[in-house]
């Protein structure tokens, strides 16, 4: 599952609450997070929207267009996967 929902604490939930540690880096190399998750399907989507109207045979210009946006997305899910 990729969203937590966090609950608004009650008075004795949160009398009771112990500290919680600092997030570990083991956990954050595993899983990926959700926004990143996101922008490779979008990213994919774009990649296959482009691969379709280079194959109908729209405008070169369209198809490069498609292309470049194609690629930002894919350098910013890269980063975003890096950071």
């Amino acid at each position: 599952m990729f969203f937590r929902i966090r609950l608004m604490p009650t008075l004795r939930s949160f009398e009771r609450q112990q500290p919680t540690p600092a997030p570990s880096t083991h956990n954050r190399i595993r899983t990926m997070d959700t926004s990143t998750l996101m922008l490779a399907a979008l990213t994919f989507c774009l990649v296959g929207a482009t691969l379709h109207a280079r194959r109908l045979g729209n405008e070169r210009r369209d198809v490069m267009l498609l292309g470049v946006f194609s690629g930002l997305m894919g350098s910013g899910t890269a980063i975003s996967a890096i950071l």
